[in-house]
């Protein structure tokens, strides 16, 4: 029987590829340089938005170096689209966000 449940709950490859088209309007590439000035890259997704401006989550890893002064660039990508700049606003490496 636990087999079975956890078949059932078990995410396949169409479940993340639905999951992806669905989430894909939030989804971010970001891309900056760690502390030794190598290329650091992850993925990043909206949790706030208004007409404004928008919030992402990133991990703390990606955006580690930009947490320091100076800071370097942060840049953000969506599929489709040209660069944006991005501002770092606040960060928990505990919870590496």
């Amino acid at each position: 029987m636990r087999k079975s449940i956890a078949a059932a709950l078990a995410a396949s490859g169409q479940t993340l590829t639905d999951l992806l088209a669905k989430e894909q309007p939030s989804v971010f590439f970001v891309s900056t340089v760690d502390q030794a000035g190598a290329p650091s890259v992850g993925s990043a997704f909206v949790v706030f938005s208004d007409a404004q401006q928008s919030f992402l989550l990133t991990s703390f890893a990606t955006v580690q170096a930009a947490s320091q002064q100076p800071a370097p660039k942060v840049t953000l990508r969506k599929q489709g689209q040209d660069d944006i700049d991005a501002t770092l606003f606040t960060w928990d490496p505990a919870h590496d966000l």
